[in-house]
């Protein structure tokens, strides 16, 4: 008798193609059950190791996409997603999402940022500068060219990815962290429910 597999596939291993090509792969394979997470595949680090490095919401929820029109495109309409969150123990991004308006998925990706407000004055050459809520905010950005969240930002980093997750194509939420903080998960979980009952 079959059992059911579930095929944890990283970060993708790349962008939202190399994304679907693996899951395809793994669909072919037996997999009705694909785990993507919201790190950067060439930063990717084990769920208990610090460094680790997320993606914008737009990048995750393209992979997200991919893994769905793979099943669709195999035939198989009820595959299931698992999108893993890492944003509790990862304090870097690796690129700012790109912002269309005030409030949207992005701008509030960017509202995480750890920043220091700046004027014209003092911008000095490469350096990489965002207006938001009405000031010239510089993100603190590391010798490795990594950009910095703010300290204590991770649970509402946390509970966005799941929200956007869920109402963009996952099935299920894995919200990964250090230890099994029974209060902390329960915290995040009733703020998801608020949103995506």
């Amino acid at each position: 008798r079959d059992s059911p597999i579930i095929a944890d596939i990283d970060a993708g291993f790349g962008n939202a193609e190399a994304t679907y090509l693996l899951a395809k792969r793994m669909i072919e394979a037996g997999a009705c059950c694909i785990q993507i997470e919201n790190q950067v595949s060439d930063e990717k680090q084990c769920g208990h190791q610090d460094g680790k490095v997320t993606v914008p919401h737009a990048d995750f929820l393209a992979k997200i996409n991919a893994i769905r029109y793979a099943f669709l495109e195999l035939g198989v309409e009820e595959g299931i997603i698992v999108a893993r969150t890492d944003s509790l123990g990862a304090g870097l991004t690796k690129q700012l999402a790109v912002s269309n308006e005030p409030g949207d998925l992005g701008d509030q990706y960017n509202s995480f940022l750890d920043c220091d407000e700046v004027d014209l004055s003092t911008i000095q050459s490469n350096d990489v500068v965002i207006y938001q809520n009405g000031r010239l905010v510089k993100p603190k950005r590391l010798p490795s060219n990594l950009f910095q969240f703010k300290k204590g930002s991770g649970e509402d980093r946390c509970v966005l990815d799941c929200i956007t997750s869920l109402q963009n194509g996952a099935d299920l939420i894995w919200i990964e962290t250090e230890k099994p903080h029974i209060n902390q998960i329960g915290s995040m979980v009733k703020k998801i429910r608020e949103v995506v009952p």
